[in-house]
């Protein structure tokens, strides 16, 4: 009598992380985002993704939210056929610079009557 045999067949697949290294970070509110996934940042330093790329898998990581008074931006943010793990991410930030414009205001031409009456006011003030 031939019994039946069942085979269970468990395929791991590979996975591989994802992070890099926040620079120059002095505001609050950063967070990258990898596909779904946003990470909050609070500081200069490593990060890890939470969720790992499978093998053969792509990243984008991206600026969700910028902290406050700076802009960050993201090298080497992107790469597709992975194959292991992706720890060359690098978030730069930089402080907000506005330029200030000096804003030309004329100056009304003054006659000799008001600079006469200029000059009568003070030598009257030094009396």
């Amino acid at each position: 009598m031939d019994q039946a045999r069942s085979v269970t067949v468990q395929f791991a697949l590979d996975t591989y992380t994802i992070g890099g290294s926040v620079d120059n970070l002095t505001g609050t509110g950063l967070v990258p985002r990898n596909g779904g996934e946003e990470l909050p940042i609070s500081g200069n330093g490593g990060f890890t993704f939470a969720h790992p790329v499978a093998h053969g898998g792509s990243y984008a990581v991206t600026v969700h939210a910028q902290p406050t008074g700076q802009t960050c931006t993201v090298g080497n943010a992107s790469g597709r056929d992975v194959a292991a793990d992706v720890n060359d991410v690098r978030v730069d930030c930089a402080d907000i610079t506005i330029p200030i414009t000096p804003l030309a205001v004329p100056v009304p031409a003054l006659s000799a009557w008001s600079l006469a009456l200029l000059g009568l006011l003070a030598l009257r003030r030094r009396v």
